[in-house]
Order: C-alpha cells, then structure tokens, then sequence
C-alpha cells in the first residue's frame, strides 16, 4: 500500500464506463463527467446508483483512464 492512500471495498455493481485518452480526456474532466451525468445519463435506460461511489480508474499502463458509475435501470 501507498503511504497516504487507504483500501476501500467497492460493492458490486452494474457499471457504465467511459474512457478517455490523455492528455486532452483528463483536462476536460468537468466537462465529460457533466456531459455524461446531465445527457448520457437522462437520455440512457440507466439511472445513477447512489449507493455505490463513482470510481475513476487509472491504469498502470496505457494512455488512457476510465469514469465509472454505478447504475441501474429506470
């Protein structure tokens, strides 16, 4: 473990996830995560799961990070 980071257990889930390449996905991060919450959401079958934290994923490899948020249907 990373000194200053905690382990946390994510419950399971039904995910919509959405990647990004960086550098130009990261640096409009607000405006993905508000496009994503405001039209893709309203507009999919799927509503947020508030019960489970939205999760933003960075892997080790690769030039990409990924939105993930818990949903569920309508």
């Amino acid at each position: 473990m990373i000194e200053g980071m905690d382990i946390e257990t994510v419950p399971a889930a039904t995910w919509a996830v959405f990647s990004f390449e960086y550098p130009a996905g990261f640096s409009y991060y607000t405006k993905n995560h508000a496009r994503i919450i405001d039209e893709w959401l309203p507009a999919s079958e799927y509503q947020h799961d508030e019960k489970v934290p939205i999760v933003e994923v960075y892997p080790m490899e690769g030039d990409h990070w990924e939105f993930w948020i818990p949903v569920r249907r309508k």
